[in-house]
């Protein structure tokens, strides 16, 4: 693996240029732009938090840096659900430990915490928001993770709720469906039969964004025990993963379905346990 590639995490929020920007050059630690490109789950698991670390000390030495802030809320939240979500769903299915869980818990907790900051130094208050463009996506990401510590804890997810209410009529296609897969979320207590049409109201516009399924097999049909329809979701997200690894869908969502393919596995290897 080339140091260009080690530190051009695309994951992360660095505005990496291989022509022009040294690999260990910090310069790009403010940068806005992320992707999803990267197909390989395992490197994302294994790269990143050496990258949370230089983030870490590049804020505390500039912590007015809003921009680097929002990188690390960001950052923090999508490793939270990508890698130990994942990791924990053989937990949850075996009923074992919750290390991972847990570990998830304290990053969704870390943005939570980061995103708090953001707001007070950008004297932004909840229940009044103006949103500026800039302060959509760290502030989706804190609500990302608000939600995740809230679902885990069975407290209301109004904080949550309210930045999404806000964000999501500006964006609905923000950050590669975050908006509709946390409104089916949050229906699947109350309303299960809503939150599953807007589960697969998303799966048929979006057939290749396979965490997506994933995600409606875990909450909709594994929690709620809908067995009925877990064989065909099941099916289909293992056809999804072989049209996708023959290069089906597009680019932009590659780590989501690398995602979606370790989460496969640990369905596959426990199925007959999970009823």
């Amino acid at each position: 693996m080339s140091l260009v590639r080690l530190f051009c995490l695309s994951f992360l929020l660095f505005s990496c240029t291989l022509a022009t920007q040294p690999p260990l050059q910090l310069t790009g630690l403010d940068g806005t732009q992320i992707s999803f490109t990267e197909r390989d789950w395992d490197w994302v698991r294994e790269v990143s938090p050496r990258h949370f670390l230089e983030m870490e000390k590049e804020l505390s030495k500039n912590p007015e840096q809003p921009r680097l802030r929002a990188n690390l809320i960001r950052s923090y939240s999508l490793y939270a659900t990508l890698v130990f979500e994942t990791l924990a769903l053989e937990e949850k299915i075996l009923d074992e430990r919750k290390y991972y869980r847990d570990r998830a818990l304290k990053l969704h907790q870390k943005a939570v915490e980061l995103g708090e900051v953001y707001l007070k130094n950008k004297n932004l208050k909840v229940e009044s928001l103006q949103l500026a463009e800039e302060d959509l996506i760290p502030l989706l990401y804190m609500a990302k993770s608000q939600a995740a510590l809230s679902f885990h804890a069975s407290e209301p997810l109004r904080k949550a709720k309210i930045l999404y209410d806000l964000i999501c009529p500006k964006l609905p296609a923000i950050e590669a469906g975050e908006c509709p897969l946390f409104y089916a979320r949050f229906e699947l207590s109350g309303s299960p039969q809503t939150a599953r049409g807007i589960y697969q109201r998303f799966l048929k516009d979006n057939p290749y964004h396979l965490l997506a399924r994933a995600l409606y097999i875990e909450f909709a049909l594994i929690d709620l025990k809908n067995e009925e329809e877990f064989s065909d979701q099941f099916m289909e997200l293992e056809d999804g993963i072989r049209k996708w690894q023959e290069g089906a869908g597009p680019r932009e969502l590659n780590l989501l379905n690398a995602t979606a393919k370790m989460r496969f596995r640990v369905l596959q290897r426990y199925r007959r346990r999970i009823f």
